[in-house]
């Protein structure tokens, strides 16, 4: 996906394409998301989203205590440190991790909400090749790690969590990992420490 092509993004998104149920969020909505957005590190297609997500797109990606946030363009800087750190410990590495982020999206919580307390970021499978942050996640490493300052160390690793979490979806849908009648709902869960 990191390519400096301007088709960078077509072959993931075609991907995303040929799934049973195309992810409505992949159309039109999508483009014009990169088009409210902002480079963020050079030589690589990722930006930040400095709009306004329109309420029923949020709603249709179970986001419903969320709302866009764009008073956080001054995530910009610490946001591209944090890539030119995870391009500094080796680059194929870093094109890894790019290629499971496009654009991130920065998220805080409604005033209405009832959840206490923001998680640090989130991927949601329908939404391809994007990451929902909060301003939190220079300083929070789920589940209970906290810095007491900024840290673009920690922004490194919830970015590299986040693209991880791409990549998966992404082999999910290209090699049909999940057998006849699987349901996230209903299967066993893992507990991760």
């Amino acid at each position: 996906m990191n390519s400096r092509s301007d088709d960078a993004l077509a072959p993931p998104l075609a991907v995303w394409g040929l799934a049973k149920s195309e992810p409505p969020q992949a159309g039109a909505f999508f483009e014009d998301l990169r088009d409210a957005s902002v480079q963020i590190h050079s030589g690589t297609r990722i930006k930040l989203f400095t709009g306004v997500m329109p309420r029923a797109e949020l709603v249709s990606l179970a986001l419903t205590d969320h709302e866009t946030d764009p008073t956080t363009t001054d995530l910009a800087k610490p946001l591209g440190s944090a890539f030119d750190l995870l391009a500094s410990v080796d680059e194929d590495f870093f094109q890894s991790v790019a290629n499971g982020i496009d654009t991130l999206v920065p998220v805080h919580l409604r005033k209405s909400s009832a959840i206490s307390t923001p998680p640090t970021s989130i991927t949601v499978p329908s939404f391809p090749l994007s990451s929902f942050f909060y301003r939190n996640a220079l300083r929070h490493l789920a589940p209970a790690a906290l810095n007491e300052k900024h840290s673009v160390a920690v922004l490194a690793e919830n970015l590299l969590h986040e693209s991880v979490h791409q990549q998966v979806n992404l082999i999910i849908i290209e090699q049909s990992g999940m057998t006849d009648g699987f349901s996230s709902a209903t299967s066993p869960k893992i507990e991760i420490p």
